[in-house]
């Protein structure tokens, strides 16, 4: 939904309607800009950005170092889900190349790079020729 009116704009988004200044709107027009060139094709990343930024237009301005804690609060957590992660893959690397799995053969089967592969190993990058 959207609708222009002397007062702003109205914009659909997950929740209740959202009245927007004209301002506002060019703000979430570069949010939406700078998104797509980022992620490309991925609309899904594109659209959590632009709703991000309009959950920070929608909040009172007093309020806004509520949000920006919100979203220090999920990176945290992200990053920490992520050292998670990767310390799992890296031990199961290390028992799955005793195993037999070639470095090649685990860094396809997992989406990585061999050098990751390797540097989990404690293997030195090979020297140029």
């Amino acid at each position: 939904m959207a609708t222009n009116s002397k007062q702003g704009k109205i914009v659909g988004t997950t929740g209740s309607p959202l009245k927007i200044s004209d301002d506002q709107q060019e703000q979430l027009d570069l949010v939406r800009r700078v998104a797509a060139k980022a992620f490309g094709d991925d609309t899904g990343s594109v659209n959590v950005a632009v709703n991000a930024a309009m959950r920070y237009l929608k909040t009172d301005p007093e309020s806004r170092t509520a949000t920006l804690d919100d979203v220090a609060e999920e990176i945290r957590e992200t990053r920490d889900r992520a050292a998670f992660a990767a310390a799992q893959a890296r031990g199961t690397v290390i028992v799955a190349v005793a195993d037999g799995w070639s470095e090649n053969g685990l860094a396809t089967r997992l989406g990585l790079d061999r050098m990751t592969i390797r540097k989990w190993l404690g293997k030195e990058r090979p020297s140029p020729r």
